[in-house]
């Protein structure tokens, strides 16, 4: 399976009511050059599922962070991008089946970097292999 913010990149860019245009998305980091972008992270997570089997059943978190020059407009944008992951269930991607996203708190400022505000938002996943 592959890292959990290349998959959640796809389902971002594939969906057209989340602007990946005008907000690039880097997977691990923030564009430093970039007057909007978005960072996608792989943070701590729960335990694998434990089974006799050994089924690989995972429930990784990610970390969105948005930077935006325009506060209204970066609010916006991360809440797009909470409106699209929240509550998908059962979909394929890259290979891994996510059978659950689920936001855990809805969009926050986090303060100002280089006169552009930072807002972040976090999911925890459900997937395995199909």
């Amino acid at each position: 399976m592959n890292a959990p913010s290349k998959d959640i990149q796809a389902m971002l860019v594939a969906d057209t009511a989340v602007d990946t245009d005008a907000f690039p998305i880097e997977r691990g980091s923030l564009q430093e050059d970039a007057p909007n972008c978005t960072g996608i992270f792989d943070v701590p997570s729960g335990a694998p599922q434990l089974t006799m089997d050994r089924a690989a059943y995972e429930f990784p978190s990610i970390q969105i962070k948005v930077r935006c020059a325009d506060y209204d407009t970066g609010w916006a944008y991360i809440t797009s991008i909470k409106d699209s992951l929240h509550g998908r269930a059962n979909e394929q991607w890259n290979g891994t089946l996510y059978t659950l996203v689920q936001c855990l708190n809805g969009p926050g400022a986090m303060g100002k970097e280089n006169q552009r505000t930072i807002f972040v938002v976090n999911f925890n996943l459900q997937r395995r292999l199909p």
